[in-house]
C-alpha cells in the first residue's frame, strides 16, 4: 500500500528530510531521486507557502496531528494538500513523522476559476459591479484605520452607444476591451479597475494624498 498506492507518502525525520517515500510522492513533488531524498521535503514546496507546511510539521512534531495545510509543490506550482502525524518512541517523544501529500491541483484551480468568474466581467476582466463593492469597502476600512484617503473616479465612454450602433456589439466589445486596457495601464499598481455597466468603469485609489492628486488621476484617465 505505501509503495504502489496512489496517495503521496513519506517517513520523514523530524527535521523533514524523507526517510523513505513512495513513487506517488517522487512523482507529485518531482524528486530527483526515488526511495531516499536528502533534502527537506519543504525545498519542494513553492516559497510562499513553506510557512504552512512549515507549521503542519511543526505540529506534528509537538505530537498532534490536528489540520492540513494546502500548498503549491514543484516546478509547475501544483496544488496539494498535506497531513502528517507523528509515530511515538515507546520512551515517549516522536520518533519520525507520516507525512500524505493528497493532489488536490484540479478541485483548487476550479474553485479559483469559479470565484474568479464571479468576481469579474466576462469580457474585459476587471472586477465586477459585486466585487468592486468589497474591494471599496475594504479600501474605506484601510483609510479609516490608516488614515489615509480613497478616490473614486467614475466615467464611461461618450458617444459608446453610436459606436455600438454603427459596429455591431462585437465591435462595441472590442472598444470596451481597448477602454479596459487603457484604463489598467494608467491606473497605478494595486489600485482597482472595475466595469459597472455597458460602458460604465471605476477607478478606486488607494493612498492618494490630497485632492489635487486625484484631480491628476482623473486627468490621466480622460
Amino acid at each position: 500500500a505505501f509503495d504502489h498506492g496512489p496517495l503521496g507518502q513519506a517517513l520523514v525525520d523530524l527535521a523533514g528530510v524523507p526517510l523513505t517515500v513512495n513513487d506517488a510522492l517522487v512523482a507529485l513533488l518531482g524528486l530527483e531521486v526515488g526511495r531516499r531524498e536528502e533534502r527537506p521535503l519543504l525545498d519542494a514546496v513553492h516559497p510562499a507557502d513553506r510557512p504552512d507546511a512549515a507549521a503542519l510539521l511543526a505540529r506534528a512534531r509537538d505530537g498532534r496531528s490536528d489540520g492540513a495545510a494546502t500548498v503549491r509543490v514543484g516546478a509547475d506550482g501544483r496544488w496539494t494538500r498535506w497531513s502528517a502525524a507523528p509515530v511515538e518512541r515507546l520512551e515517549g517523544g516522536p520518533a519520525y513523522l507520516v507525512l500524505q501529500v493528497l493532489d488536490v491541483d484540479e478541485g483548487v484551480r476550479l474553485r479559483q476559476r469559479l470565484q474568479h468568474a464571479a468576481d469579474h466581467d466576462a469580457l474585459t476582466g476587471l472586477a465586477n459591479r459585486t466585487h468592486l463593492a468589497a474591494l471599496l469597502r475594504a479600501a474605506l476600512e484601510r483609510a479609516r484605520d490608516d488614515g489615509g484617503r480613497v478616490a473614486v473616479c467614475y466615467l464611461d465612454l461618450d458617444g459608446f452607444k453610436a459606436a455600438n450602433d454603427s459596429l455591431g456589439h462585437s465591435g462595441g466589445d472590442l472598444i470596451l476591451v481597448a477602454a479596459a486596457d487603457r484604463l489598467r495601464a494608467v491606473a497605478r499598481a494595486g489600485d482597482v479597475v472595475a466595469r459597472v455597466g455597458g460602458d460604465e468603469f471605476v477607478v478606486v485609489a488607494h493612498d492618494v494624498a490630497d485632492d489635487e492628486a486625484a484631480e491628476a488621476l482623473a486627468r490621466r484617465l480622460h
